[in-house]
């Protein structure tokens, strides 16, 4: 069941991607079409991807035991953290986009990637180490 973090984080996404796109076509700089138009269909597949795959959260694979008693508590787990990293990897497209459009320098491109990537370690390591602990 999505709380209203959820909801709103969902909004807040699909609204970066479009936000991101309008501003290239307003923009008016000569960059290629192909290279933007392919960053915004990925990052509406990841998003359309993860937005199925968060709906089942019993098909994932779990690193402890799912059981009767925390079964509830890790698919909770599950759901949050394909949200959030859901919510990470639009923003990465979005940032790609308007990068692309204003011609962004490839060291900061390089250093946004990497800061991206981290991001989403750290939540997948926090998630699993939650997993790991015993309910309360």
């Amino acid at each position: 069941m999505k709380t209203i973090k959820h909801l709103l984080l969902e909004i807040i996404t699909l609204g970066l991607l479009v936000i991101a796109l309008g501003y290239y076509w307003i923009a008016d700089i000569q960059t290629s079409n192909a290279a933007v138009i392919l960053l915004f269909c990925l990052g509406v597949v990841f998003h359309v991807s993860l937005s199925v795959l968060e709906r089942y959260p019993h098909k994932l694979n779990y690193p402890v035991k799912v059981t009767s008693s925390n079964k509830k508590r890790l698919y909770q787990l599950a759901e949050g953290l394909i949200c959030n990293v859901k919510f990470m990897q639009t923003l990465f497209f979005a940032f790609c986009i308007v990068a692309n459009t204003l011609c962004f320098h490839s060291s900061i491109i390089i250093a946004a990637t990497i800061l991206f990537f981290a991001i989403i370690m750290i939540l997948l390591v926090v998630n699993i180490r939650k997993m790991f602990q015993k309910s309360v």
